[in-house]
């Protein structure tokens, strides 16, 4: 059902956005479109994503299957199936882009430094929960050693 062109294009698509988050995260705080690009890319390709996971979800879940999501085997079996493996591997992109763009956010409010942001947004990509443990500590050192970031931009 779900097959090779929509790997492509969900995996393209999901690159783009981080990209974009990369991108964000590089130009500095009080740059307007830097805003603009992490939200776009950070919240709402997440959302419209996570709609299209939703919809393949369904049609994916009422197709009978074995298993259950409750024991290992069963699960092994639920995911036996390669369209449901896929969608899966979609919620993992899906997640760990809204993720990065959560991160992206908070690291502006907290003024955590950018070139930190360059090196975490990597991990996150590739790494999920590392990603967000390293910024975690990262901001927590932030926050412990700097002073509160003063917003100079005019109103």
């Amino acid at each position: 059902m779900i097959g090779a062109g929509l790997f492509a294009l969900w995996g393209n698509a999901v690159l783009l956005a981080w990209t974009g988050l990369a991108l964000s995260a590089a130009l500095p705080r009080s740059n307007l479109w830097a805003t603009r690009l992490a939200t776009v890319c950070g919240f709402c390709a997440p959302v419209i994503l996570s709609i299209l996971w939703a919809v393949l979800l369904f049609a994916a879940m009422t197709r009978p299957g074995a298993g259950d999501l409750f024991t290992l085997d069963g699960v092994a079996v639920r995911f036996a199936d390669r369209d449901r493996l896929l969608l899966l591997y979609f919620e993992c992109l899906t997640l760990s882009l809204f993720v990065g763009g959560w991160i992206v956010s908070d690291a502006r409010k907290v003024g955590v430094p950018r070139v930190a942001m360059i090196l975490v947004l990597p991990i996150q990509f590739l790494f999920g929960p590392a990603g967000l443990a390293s910024y975690v500590a990262i901001r927590k050192l932030r926050t412990w050693t700097a002073q509160p970031i003063v917003d100079t931009r005019k109103q």
